[in-house]
């Protein structure tokens, strides 16, 4: 589990390292959980990591490539 913010603050940070924002991505690749911030907020405040993974497939982000966006981001 990470906390939300950390999770959105690296997938905002990968995205914005390949040139576009999350919301682009979301509708380049046809998100049909999108918005991915509000789908993804919960009271408790964080993303399980099943959750992860889905979006990271979702969005078509390999997960090695990803740890370190989210290494950096706890």
């Amino acid at each position: 589990m990470y906390k939300y913010g950390d999770f959105i603050g690296a997938l905002d940070a990968f995205c914005r390292d390949v040139g576009e924002t999350l919301e682009d991505r979301e509708e380049r690749l046809g998100s049909p959980t999108a918005p991915i911030r509000r789908t993804l907020q919960e009271p408790s405040g964080v993303v399980i990591n099943r959750n992860i993974r889905l979006v990271l497939a979702e969005l078509h982000i390999d997960i090695d490539e990803f740890r370190s966006y989210l290494e950096a981001a706890s």
